[in-house]
């Protein structure tokens, strides 16, 4: 899903029939009204994604990392933000432990480490591919992004009902497959 799908859907729902035009026409930055819309609306569906990825659905990667003769990694060492560590292993394959301080975190000694950790995504442009698989879609990210959307501009009644929206849709996104089963029906 691109960014332009997200930004689409959220001029559908709040009715900004300026930016709408501009995004059927295939401008990528709009002019006047348009401009102004697709400005603030880009940066709200950052907001929404940046919410999601931090919050909700982690986007997890896997990466390995060289620490130095203390062990010690900085943050800037690695592709993307960290938010959260979900596992340390060293070379042989054997799992380790990992104390975070300011700016680095630190593992028993120096060598060769395989981590597995969420991160917050970079901001997107109008034409950038966003990081979510299906799990999340795009309607979702623009229900978020409509919310933020009616706070900044003084909407409350319509931020108080997109939010109710973007919430229950977060809610069955963050739940596991595995946890909406219904128990196994018994005789009584």
């Amino acid at each position: 899903m691109k960014m332009k799908d997200v930004i689409y859907n959220v001029a559908v729902m709040l009715q900004l029939d300026e930016l709408k035009e501009a995004l059927d026409e295939g401008s990528e930055s709009g002019e006047g009204e348009a401009g102004e819309q697709l400005g603030r609306v880009l940066h709200c569906a950052n907001l929404a994604i940046n919410e999601i990825a931090c919050d909700y659905v982690p986007l997890k990667v896997r990466e390995r990392v060289s620490a130095d003769e203390k062990g010690e990694v900085g943050f800037s060492a690695l592709k993307f933000p960290i938010v959260d560590l979900f596992e340390a292993r060293n070379a042989k394959g054997a799992r380790v432990s990992v104390r975070f301080y300011a700016g680095k975190f630190a593992f028993p000694r120096g060598g060769e480490y395989d981590i597995v950790y969420s991160y917050a995504p970079p901001a997107a442009g109008l034409g950038d591919e966003l990081p979510f698989s299906e799990r999340v879609p795009a309607r979702l990210i623009a229900l978020g992004a409509a919310t933020e959307y009616c706070i900044i501009t003084g909407m409350t009644d319509d931020a108080v009902l997109f939010d109710k929206l973007y919430r229950d849709g977060l809610h069955a996104a963050a739940v596991q497959k595995t946890e909406r089963r219904l128990p196994r029906r018994r005789w009584l």
